[in-house]
């Protein structure tokens, strides 16, 4: 069994306060973990890790993951620079009626 503390010096961004029960909750498989812990490899600047999470995040059906694995397609930040999955992840998000999603729609659409 590997333990946290084993692994902790691994990883790529220093982790504070609640960031090791979020890595905990989303290694579980919590979706609103995994895409907190999505955002937190994304403002380190981890896009390719911080897609990896937010996907699974956004396969259970988590708005706010939609919406931001949306924006990550349409900018290219951990992924190649994809409108039609953008449009897709957003459109989802908008449909569960993410605010942020709807606009980002819009803008996508010709």
């Amino acid at each position: 069994m590997v333990c946290l503390t084993d692994v902790a010096a691994l990883i790529c961004v220093p982790l504070q306060g609640d960031d090791v029960e979020v890595l905990l909750d989303a290694d579980a498989g919590s979706p609103a973990a995994q895409r907190d812990l999505g955002q937190i490899f994304s403002s380190h600047e981890k896009h390719e890790i911080a897609v990896h999470w937010l996907r699974l995040a956004a396969e259970q059906g988590d708005a706010d993951a939609m919406q931001c694995l949306g924006a990550a397609h349409a900018a290219g930040e951990g992924v190649e620079r994809d409108e039609n999955l953008a449009l897709i992840w957003l459109a989802k998000a908008a449909a569960k009626g993410h605010p942020i999603a709807s606009h980002q729609v819009k803008g996508l659409l010709p």
